[in-house]
């Protein structure tokens, strides 16, 4: 084609490669054949296209792969990864399973070899695919992603890209069929797959003629009357696309054989310098040793550079940078170490230490749980009564409740209580119109047990609820110990005879157990969560919910997992075990237990008579109701070490005289002391515990004393 034609070919060109501007083209098409054109001046003979043949204009190949036409022409783009980013909607997904969303930005990572730069070593398209160059598979590679959660939290995570979840750009030729070496991992094998990759050549051909015979005459010269054309009007041009195959070796499921020839562990021994190891401070407690080690290098686990370094006789330990994977955690301790020398710091004849610093290794901090029956070491009791030495007046509010028959009538396990929100079910106080026992109950444990004041206690029937009045028993400190132990109790409540009377008249006398001997046992769903929420928190309003279930059988159906795995569980009421508290909801036991809670405003209902009816009733009937308490016990451990060159002397007036001077001049060379107390300071060098010795220990320049110091609350 001649220039006209040219143009659409360029064209097409622009679109494919992005090349330079046409005019340049065109000029250096006009250079390239200038001395083709003196000739044909010089000679005078003109040239028709019949006669000459195409030639491949020098240094016009452009080679385009069959990948995307937005990649940079650098070539070499061979992967395509499983991942899909949509920077737009900021999304990544992984063969559409795995999503991100909020994703801020994307990082492509491969462990031996670091960061792959975007725009040249990774690039994603307009459509969101992630391609990656390489004339080698990436056998640790992950993509790191950059999202924000919905609080708006910055959050870094990876997906990792297995080398068979490569997408190769070609065709499979061949797979081995057995595992081979991989050559550029020498210490691995795996499965060698070939593929055919087909790269495209943008090719550009000329000529330089007279396309027109009609003009020459039999001379092969211009007709007359017909004006010579310029030389650049003469040159034409093709192009056309040569498809080049290439094969390409690609190595799947690439696994570490130490078998292979020259990749064994070695093992790498080294003697370390005198290193001073300090035991209690930095002051004077100390060893200088010299020690043994040995390590073991593995083909896998360090970089070539580093392995062949060894094999090599290198002798220094290694260091993070010698091991493939850097961003992984791998024990670089010695495997076997042999304590060669060990001598005590010579610190000449300076004066003992009085002060010394512990080190975390000598201070151990133990705890212990001891679980016993809350009644007395029993869990439970045959028979309830109300205490006898309780003031009339408080049982307005509440009444302590003990063991039948006791000696020590003072000794209350606990009380019983109503609460309502408005004060109703009790008589109002002299000269307060809104407020009563119960209205006074309901704040008391609303600020007791619930974070916030403006909350109302709230339990599951039929979806989340929330109640106006509660029955609460509240544990005493010297029953339960330092808390209820969750898990271990068991409430048995027995069914009243409510229904048979009126709300307002069913108090006092008219308050009994039910002929129908029903009774509802229940007991906490801490057995049914994880063991973090009852043991993460140490917040004094840890709860935990009631629900129907016995400690034989453990949780009833309606009161196994939450609301989130049981739309239908239903609750009684909350535990919080620090606290010593059981709420239970009263209008669930007045439907369940027919407690008829009385409700009337300014009415001596004397509700809490009613819950100690029904759990004293409980056990007449045979069931009794259960608890165990929990005793928390820390204690610390403290190591004195005490090394050969302290505690040699004494500034006591049996060992020195007024002016300084040892009493003994045999104590200069041969020293001893007896040590007798250890005193325990802050650091502040306030005095905060002794520890007195049964028998003072003799110490002398020879000898090593270990004192152990146990402190416990």
């Amino acid at each position: 084609m001649a220039y006209g034609d040219l143009d659409r070919n360029l064209e097409i060109l622009y679109r494919m490669v992005g090349i330079v501007a046409q005019e340049n083209i065109l000029g250096l098409l006009r250079d390239d054949d200038r001395a083709f054109y003196e000739e044909v001046a010089s000679t005078g003979r003109l040239i028709v296209c019949s006669e000459v043949d195409w030639k491949e204009f020098p240094g016009n190949k452009i080679y385009l792969e069959g990948v995307p036409p937005e990649l940079p022409r650098t070539g070499g783009w061979k992967y395509r990864l499983p991942i899909n980013y949509n920077k737009s909607l900021g999304i990544v997904r992984k063969n559409s399973s795995i999503s991100f969303n909020n994703v801020k930005s994307i990082s492509v990572v491969d462990e031996g070899r670091g960061t792959l730069k975007e725009g040249q070593t990774f690039y994603v398209v307009e459509s969101g695919d992630v391609w990656v160059k390489g004339n080698q598979p990436y056998a640790n590679l992950f993509v790191q992603i950059e999202w924000n959660d919905e609080g708006g939290n910055k959050n870094i995570s990876k997906i990792r890209i297995k080398p068979e979840e490569f997408i190769i750009n070609g065709t499979k030729i061949s797979t081995s069929t057995q595992r081979v070496r991989v050559p550029y991992r020498p210490c691995f094998d795996g499965v060698e797959v070939k593929y055919q990759v087909n790269d495209y050549a943008l090719v550009f051909y000329k000529k330089v003629c007279y396309a027109d015979e009609t003009i020459l005459d039999g001379r092969q010269q211009l007709k007359p009357g017909i004006q010579k054309k310029s030389s650049s009007d003469v040159v034409y041009v093709s192009s056309s696309i040569e498809v080049m195959p290439r094969i390409i070796t690609e190595y799947i499921d690439q696994r570490p054989n130490r078998d292979l020839i020259n990749c064994e562990c070695i093992e790498f021994t080294t003697v370390t310098p005198p290193t001073v190891q300090r035991f209690i401070t930095p002051d004077c407690d100390c060893t200088l040793t010299i020690s043994e080690e040995t390590y073991l290098i593995c083909p896998d686990a360090f970089t070539d550079f580093a392995y062949n370094q060894y094999l090599n006789g290198r002798r220094t330990p290694p260091t993070v940078d010698d091991l493939i994977n850097k961003s992984v955690t791998i024990d670089l301790e010695p495997q076997y170490r042999r304590l060669i020398s060990a001598d005590p710091c010579d610190f000449g004849n300076s004066n003992s230490r009085v002060m010394q610093r512990f080190a975390s290794r000598d201070i151990r901090n133990t705890t212990t749980n001891y679980i016993d029956g809350l009644f007395t070491s029993m869990e439970s009791l045959d028979c309830f009564t109300t205490s006898s030495i309780q003031p009339s007046e408080t049982k307005e509010y509440y009444y302590d409740v003990t063991e039948c028959g006791s000696c020590d009538v003072s000794a209350s396990y606990f009380s019983v209580s109503f609460g309502h929100y408005a004060g109703s079910g009790s008589l109002f106080e002299e000269y307060e119109d809104n407020d009563s026992p119960s209205r006074s109950v309901y704040s008391q444990y609303k600020l007791i047990a619930l974070d916030n004041f403006s909350d109302d206690f709230s339990y599951y029937n039929n979806g989340l609820q929330t109640s106006s009045m509660f029955y609460v028993m509240n544990f005493y400190r010297n029953a339960m110990k330092d808390r209820i132990d969750p898990g271990n109790f068991e409430i048995s409540l027995a069914e009243l005879n409510g229904l048979s009377y009126q709300n307002k008249y069913y108090t006092g006398s008219n308050v009994a157990v039910s002929s129908s001997n029903k009774v509802l046992q229940l007991i906490d769903n801490s057995g049914d969560l994880t063991e973090g929420l009852t043991c993460s928190s140490t917040h004094q309003v840890v709860s935990f919910d009631i629900v129907s279930g016995s400690l034989r059988n453990g949780i009833h159906s309606s009161g196994t997992g939450s609301y989130d795995t049981n739309s239908n569980i239903k609750t009684y009421g909350k535990v919080y075990p620090n606290l010593g508290v059981i709420v239970l909801d009263a209008k669930t036991l007045d439907n369940e237990l027919n407690f008829n809670s009385v409700t009337g405003s300014n009415l001596n209902g004397d509700n809490s008579y009613k819950i100690f009816t029904s759990l004293s009733g409980s056990t007449a009937l045979g069931s009794k109701t259960k608890f165990r308490n929990s005793k928390r016990r820390d204690t610390t451990h403290y190591s004195v070490r005490i090394s050969p060159v302290e505690c040699n002397y004494s500034s006591n007036p049996t060992f020195v005289k007024a002016d300084g001077r040892l009493r003994k001049t045999c104590f200069i060379h041969h020293p001893v002391t007896y040590i007798t107390t250890v005193g325990l300071y802050n650091d502040a060098n306030d005095l905060l515990a002794i520890a007195k010795l049964s028998k003072p220990i003799k110490k002398t320049p020879d000898d090593t004393v270990d004192i152990k110091i146990r402190l416990g609350r």
